[in-house]
């Protein structure tokens, strides 16, 4: 082998290995960053979500207290309908 073979293959070596270390090191930072950003994301989503059913539910009691309030004032004839 030449010197200039031998000179680019030690060269990629190193550069292999540099590269490779680097991913390594990097992979576990990465990992705990998006799994913060999951779990940041999902709360949120949670609390969105229990917004709306409890928007949904004070929504139903109204209609339901509006309900009774109109059958206690019709006369009980009329229940039958």
């Amino acid at each position: 082998m030449t010197i200039r073979i031998k000179a680019f293959l030690i060269i990629a070596a190193i550069m292999s290995g540099i590269t490779l270390t680097t991913m390594a090191t990097s992979l576990p930072v990465i990992r705990g960053s998006l799994e913060e950003t999951m779990q940041g994301d999902i709360s949120v989503m949670a609390d969105l979500g229990d917004k709306l059913v409890s928007s949904e539910i004070a929504l139903m009691k109204a209609d339901a207290e509006l309900v009774a309030q109109k059958l206690l004032q019709a006369p009980r004839e009329d229940w039958a309908r």
